[in-house]
């Protein structure tokens, strides 16, 4: 019984690198600014997911501090890893393979709301009078950390489906 990486074809053979990708393109997401906010001329700051947490806590928004781990470190990295390994150590036939699958699947439907998230905050900043908002590389790379991980994922799937 061999793992789906191994009946790996063609550019299927990439998922491992585009997962490598995901991975550092979300650690770096996460770490440098994604958004830098004006406030009349007068105030500069630029934000990074982590920092933006860092805030959030230290104002007692914990409840939001939460959603904003589950959604923008928890949710990708997990899909990433869970990924990976239904990859390149799930083989199909074998006692919980079908359930690793879903997992993926499951982790692919709630990919894409971290980064409407992100978005809705860059929409409601510009909307402001007195703000000016700046997109920093941190966004970029973590919807790049996004994208990449869905590529990877439904390759994941097919290749999956093909095997059963």
């Amino acid at each position: 019984m061999t793992t789906l990486a191994a009946r790996a074809r063609g550019a299927d053979r990439a998922i491992g690198g585009v997962l490598a990708a995901a991975g550092g393109c979300l650690i770096l997401g996460i770490s440098l600014p994604a958004l830098s906010v004006d406030q009349l001329l007068l105030f500069d700051v630029q934000m990074s997911v982590l920092s933006g947490l860092g805030i959030l806590w230290a104002e007692g928004e914990w409840g939001l501090a939460a959603v904003v781990v589950v959604f923008s470190l928890v949710l990708p990295a997990a899909k990433i890893l869970t990924t990976g390994w239904v990859g390149y150590r799930g083989v199909p036939g074998t006692t919980g393979f079908a359930r690793q699958v879903r997992l993926v699947e499951l982790a692919g439907k709630w990919s894409m709301l971290d980064v409407f998230v992100a978005a809705l905050v860059v929409v409601a900043v510009k909307v402001s009078v007195v703000s000016e908002v700046a997109v920093h590389p941190g966004l970029y790379l973590f919807g790049a950390a996004v994208v990449l991980s869905m590529i990877a994922a439904q390759r994941v799937g097919a290749l999956a489906a093909r095997a059963s």
